[in-house]
């Protein structure tokens, strides 16, 4: 699984896009969350990607009766690659 995420300037905000891209036949993607950020930094970023991954696996867990913390560790552990555009 590779996780990507994308950004850009909307007035005096500015958004992220976290998704997923996933390895099946054929491919599928999938947005987690689209947000507004503090500001541009990396610990802003990583902030992000942690909230949608954290948001998605309890989620997940909750809906199909699963232990909350293997959940998360799993969806991690999952993660392959990671992508953005940013230099």
């Amino acid at each position: 699984m590779t996780i990507a995420w994308d950004a850009t300037s909307l007035g005096a905000n500015h958004v992220n896009e976290v998704h997923i891209n996933l390895p099946t036949n054929p491919p599928k993607g999938l947005v987690l969350q689209v947000g507004t950020l503090a500001g541009g930094t990396t610990d802003d970023y990583a902030e992000h990607i942690k909230i949608s991954t954290d948001a998605v696996a309890t989620s997940f867990a909750l809906c199909y009766k699963q232990d909350i913390p293997s959940t998360k560790s799993l969806c991690i552990t999952n993660i392959k690659n990671s992508i953005s555009d940013i230099e």
